[in-house]
């Protein structure tokens, strides 16, 4: 998913958020220049989620159901 060849995948890190009001969990991919876009990512195959813009942040977000 990254550039193995650019200085920016050194500086990646994944942030994780979580939204206990909305039952959820927020994955965010951030690079040396705050969040990544889906255009940023370098991907074989279909790994967009349904609806994802290229100029968007690369986000999973997952439900957390029950307690």
């Amino acid at each position: 998913m990254f550039d193995f060849n650019r200085a920016p995948f050194f500086l990646s890190f994944l942030e994780v958020r979580v939204e206990r009001s909305k039952k959820q969990v927020v994955l965010v991919l951030n690079g040396v220049h705050g969040p990544l876009r889906w255009a940023d990512l370098q991907t074989g195959g279909v790994v967009f989620p349904p609806g994802a813009m290229p100029d968007r942040p690369v986000e999973f977000i997952i439900k957390m159901d029950g307690e």
